[in-house]
């Protein structure tokens, strides 16, 4: 797991609290969804180990959190056209409930350690149509504000040509000691303990700018839509 990617989710769980439940004229709400693939390596013993999984994994967090203020028939379409381990299938139903949100709700979407997700080849190639396709359902710019981060501990080359150069931000590993100079005995050792505990060797992510085309990006590499 990426220390950095459950920062960054602890802290829009800690937002997400402190919101409007959706709905509440004037407020705005925001609705966290997380996967963290470095939890499911194992395609072979783990049932959420491959990227159709993850995709359904995002779409039943959607609903979890906003079902309610849903229109039924949109509901009653996901149903019925949503098909298990149909990648294509589960992305429509998820950018049917997004576009049916108002301007009023921000979807902040977190896939963390894709590069867990890159071995065997189709796992890999799974992979790149769902981060494709997330990407096209940002793009499409709906009313609901939509960020979606993509993460990985180590470069994913296979996923560069689904984003603009100024989409993707790489991280190096170690901070250089000049960056830190200016922090105290206490955090320059919690900062030591973070990068040897996290083991990654860099991230790399995809962040996506908001629908105003403000950016937010983190990574050893990341990709930004």
């Amino acid at each position: 797991m990426s220390v950095v990617s459950a920062q960054i989710v602890h802290r829009l769980l800690d937002v997400e609290r402190a919101t409007a439940p959706i709905g509440e004229v004037g407020s705005a709400t925001l609705v966290p969804l997380t996967f963290f693939c470095g939890q499911h390596r194992d395609a072979h013993r783990d049932p959420n180990g491959n990227p159709a999984e993850v995709a359904m994994s995002l779409l039943l967090q959607l609903v979890d959190h906003v079902g309610a203020s849903v229109p039924g028939d949109v509901l009653r379409k996901c149903q019925t056209g949503t098909r298990p381990l149909d990648i294509a299938s589960i992305c429509a139903s998820l950018e049917r409930v997004l576009s049916s949100l108002s301007n009023k709700v921000i979807v902040v979407l977190v896939v963390d350690g894709i590069k867990f997700f890159t071995h065997p080849t189709e796992r890999r190639d799974q992979m790149r149509e769902l981060v494709e396709r997330l990407v096209a359902i940002y793009r499409k710019r709906t009313r609901a504000t939509l960020k979606v981060l993509f993460a990985s501990p180590a470069r994913s080359e296979f996923l560069e040509d689904l984003f603009e150069d100024d989409e993707i931000l790489s991280l190096p590993r170690d901070l250089p000691w000049s960056a830190i100079d200016g922090l105290g005995c206490r955090d320059r050792l919690q900062l030591q303990l973070l990068t040897s505990e996290s083991g990654d060797e860099g991230l790399e992510s995809a962040v996506s700018r908001d629908n105003s085309d403000n950016a937010g990006s983190q990574g050893d590499e990341e990709h930004s839509s």
